[in-house]
């Protein structure tokens, strides 16, 4: 028994030490472990104090970009971390679609830069057919002997060429430099009314190729008169005054009737209409006045010829209204099939001919609308 009670405060004691050294211990590790939470946190605080002052340099630059186009700056109190997102999300969809009209302006441009140096192509064809035109009078004026009068002519029509020659090319020098500059300024800018002034300078030059080419085709129309308009349909090819005589022989012939009368024409005399030119009362023009207009029609008469076959033969037979006075009728008419025949004579190849004539008054197209009768047909024969 003394034994027992004496080791009982023994293992007490040794009971109430371990605890104490346990105590100890969780707390050495408690302190420990708040060292370390303490460490961790003040980390963070860096970390968060770097990337608050970041964002803060982020927002001046972005209310400096605000500012230089006229918007507020971001509200402190009111911007939640949302309205901010939707903010940013406005901008850039407001930058996007800047920068995709800026891109649509530079194409734009571009293409606008094409069309300059088309046209510039376009001047220097023109000065070619101008010098070409002087050269076949030159050839004429070399060939007339002692017809005096007709010297004068040719070389007063010569004198006009070369003047129209040396404004071609000071306009085609002009339009050089145009070119030069709107190339820097593609180069350079992306102004929408630099764009625009550019724009309205090319359809200046466009109106102004135009009057020229209109002015080329009538001064040609008057030098060829001699060559492509026949006074008598005798002068014609016989294959030519074959058909003269049978759209001769068709006077009274009804609107309703002409078509069937049209395909024997293409049965018996291998020929067929590939344009029908339309012209206004009393105007022997091909646009009344619109040199754009007349451009087109033009246009048309040449994509007719491209189409006709090899070795063809085109006859220009102009008619006129059974208004007006006859003989008023007769030369206006031939004016008109005469500047038909030359832009038709410029699109030809050299294995084909053309020739104009005039064929009379008529109300064969219509008994109703006399314009209908006001009208040039180019024959293709073969």
């Amino acid at each position: 028994m003394e034994n027992s009670s004496t080791q009982s405060p023994r293992n007490q004691s040794l009971i109430t030490g371990f605890l104490i050294v346990v105590v100890i211990l969780l707390f050495v590790t408690l302190l420990f472990s708040m060292k370390g939470s303490l460490g961790l946190n003040q980390a963070n605080q860096a970390d968060y104090n770097s990337e608050k002052s970041k964002n803060q340099t982020l927002r001046d630059e972005y209310n400096a970009l605000r500012a230089a186009r006229g918007e507020p700056p971001l509200s402190d109190d009111s911007a939640t971390a949302m309205a901010l997102a939707n903010s940013l999300s406005s901008d850039a969809a407001q930058l996007a679609s800047i920068a995709k009209r800026q891109v649509k302006e530079l194409e734009n441009s571009a293409k606008l830069l094409v069309e300059i140096q088309q046209e510039t192509a376009g001047k220097d064809e023109l000065v070619q057919s101008l010098i070409a035109q002087k050269s076949e009078l030159q050839t004429k004026l070399d060939a007339t002997g002692d017809a005096q009068n007709q010297i004068m002519i040719l070389n007063t029509q010569i004198a006009d060429l070369n003047d129209r020659i040396q404004r071609e090319r000071a306009n085609t020098v002009a339009l050089q430099q145009t070119i030069a500059e709107l190339q820097d300024k593609l180069a350079n800018s992306s102004d929408r009314t630099e764009l625009l002034v550019a724009r309205e300078e090319l359809a200046k030059l466009r109106a102004e190729t135009n009057q020229m080419r209109y002015e080329l085709q009538r001064f040609q129309a008057e030098a060829e008169r001699e060559n492509l308009y026949v006074e008598s349909a005798e002068q014609l090819a016989p294959k030519a005054n074959r058909l003269y005589h049978a759209l001769k022989d068709m006077e009274g012939v009804t609107p309703d009737a002409l078509q069937e009368a049209y395909t024997n024409i293409r049965i018996n005399h291998n020929a067929w209409v590939i344009h029908r030119q339309e012209f206004a009362t009393g105007d022997a023009s091909l646009g009344d006045g619109d040199m754009q207009v007349r451009a087109d029609k033009a246009e048309m008469i040449k994509a007719a010829m491209e189409k006709a076959q090899p070795g063809a033969y085109f006859l220009v037979v102009g008619y006129a209204s059974k208004t007006g006075d006859a003989q008023g009728n007769r030369k206006l008419s031939a004016d008109r099939s005469t500047l038909v025949a030359t832009i038709a004579n410029l699109a030809k190849d050299e294995d084909q001919k053309v020739r104009a004539v005039y064929l009379g008054q008529t109300d064969r197209f219509s008994t109703d609308v006399f314009e209908d009768n006001q009208i040039c047909e180019i024959w293709e024969i073969h």
